[in-house]
């Protein structure tokens, strides 16, 4: 399959994706696994911070598994946006990003209280990824409009991926503690998204390029919040709820 170079748009292009006799162009394929790698730091920083403490307590505690529920989303859109286009690292990585995701998700099965929520979510997950599949088959596999919606759908799911973390910052506020916010996910985050970004810039894809625009802003919003609170203690944080009427469960 030759090299399918992005149409013409209203996202900024400072390069190109093929050569004139149809091949990678040589600078964006390095941008592109550049981007990759930095995934790779991105999809294991949960491990210290959160599966290995899973793991160690028996318990997902207060952890949210909704970053690895949208990132699996996210890795198996970007997969089938990927194939048609012959974006080879895209692939690779999102690939990658499906296999680790579905072990966290794993580790959240065994160790959650509430397997039923979570099973349900995992339907919805699967019920999603049928979905967009569904419709890229019928539209056409290799059709513009078909991976254009692809696209779309997986461009809400990517936002969605790099604000995850978001949902433990209301814990964060709470009890003024750091300790569910994985600061190492959200570094990743925020690189991915700026490389992810350049590479986009670089071909003039929009798909890519917007949701990792959007990842550097919620990224930021999300360092900011651990720098504000990265001092306080657990302790502290619960005997000041407590003293106000409020209860705070153990933090893992």
């Amino acid at each position: 399959m030759a090299c399918v170079e992005a149409a013409k748009n209203f996202y900024p292009k400072f390069g190109q994706q093929c050569t004139p006799d149809g091949g990678d162009d040589p600078t964006a394929a390095a941008l592109g696994w550049i981007a990759s790698a930095s995934c790779i730091g991105l999809f294991m920083s949960p491990v210290p911070q959160v599966i290995m403490k899973v793991i160690k307590s028996k318990t997902t505690g207060q952890f949210p598994d909704t970053p690895y529920l949208v990132s699996l989303v996210n890795c198996a859109l970007w997969c089938m946006y990927a194939i048609p286009k012959r974006l080879t690292q895209c692939l690779a990585i999102n690939g990658l990003g499906v296999v680790l995701n579905v072990m966290w998700i794993c580790v959240f099965v065994v160790y959650t209280e509430k397997k039923t929520n979570l099973m349900i979510k995992i339907a919805a997950v699967l019920a999603v990824i049928g979905t967009v599949f569904a419709i890229q088959m019928g539209l056409g596999w290799n059709e513009d409009t078909a991976t254009g919606v692809t696209g779309d759908v997986a461009d809400v799911f990517n936002i969605g991926m790099y604000g995850a973390p978001l949902a433990a910052v209301g814990t964060v506020v709470a009890t003024r503690s750091v300790e569910t916010l994985p600061i190492l996910m959200v570094l990743g985050c925020m690189l991915a998204s700026i490389l992810w970004g350049t590479y986009a810039k670089f071909i003039g894809d929009y798909h890519m390029g917007i949701p990792n625009d959007i990842g550097v802003m919620l990224a930021s919003v999300q360092i900011i919040v651990w720098l504000k609170y990265r001092n306080a203690t657990p302790i502290e944080a619960r005997d000041k709820l407590v003293d106000a009427g409020a209860k705070v469960d153990p933090v893992v």
